[in-house]
């Protein structure tokens, strides 16, 4: 639940910020789920004084994940410690060898390309969803005038089977999304353990 895992991360040390940013995550969503609806709701906050907020997308399954290719690996994880360390659990493994070597396994997987062409042919170039999230962020910082918008990661993890990824994967810093957990009915895979009513 993800709940629990926000509650368990040790990456917030500050309690008052953490209530605040786990207050300002769901609102977040809330407001996706506002914009999702077609009907306007009268009733949101007029945001034409926020500043526009600017967002950073890393697209981590093109830049990651397509390539196939160990250099491409090394070097990302190099250029994103943040990444590495919290994300992929860098320290838990005996050498970064070992985890470029996990990754390039899954990159390499017959069924990771099939997770790519599903979350290319769903998602396109993010660029709508990417709008949304600015629009969404908006919003917090209209309540949250300090708010400063993390960086936002895409990946495909193959449902977490080579060890790492997850549908939601939130810190101070950053959030991952994982596609291939929200690509829908028309996906070739669905999440494990998804009943068949949703």
């Amino acid at each position: 639940m993800l709940s629990n895992h926000i509650s368990s991360n040790r990456h917030f040390k500050n309690h008052k910020f953490f209530r605040a940013f786990v207050t300002s995550i769901f609102t977040f969503f809330s407001f996706l789920l506002l914009f999702s609806c077609d009907e306007k709701d009268k009733n949101l906050p007029d945001i034409s004084r926020v500043p526009e907020v600017e967002i950073e997308v890393i697209r981590m399954e093109k830049e990651l994940i397509a390539p196939k290719d160990k250099q491409t690996i090394a070097l990302f994880l190099n250029n994103h410690p943040g990444i590495a360390e919290k994300y992929f659990r860098r320290r838990t493994f005996p050498s970064d060898s070992i985890l470029i070597n996990n990754i390039y396994s899954f990159a390499t997987d017959s069924h990771t390309d099939t997770l790519l062409t599903d979350t290319k042919r769903i998602y396109g170039d993010f660029e709508t969803i990417s709008q949304e999230l600015e629009q969404a962020f908006r919003f917090l910082r209209y309540y949250y005038p300090n708010f400063i918008p993390p960086k936002v990661y895409t990946n495909i993890s193959g449902f977490g089977a080579f060890g790492f990824g997850q549908d939601i994967f939130l810190t101070e810093e950053f959030i991952v999304i994982g596609l291939d957990y929200f690509a829908g009915t028309t996906a070739t895979y669905l999440p494990p353990e998804t009943p068949g009513y949703i």
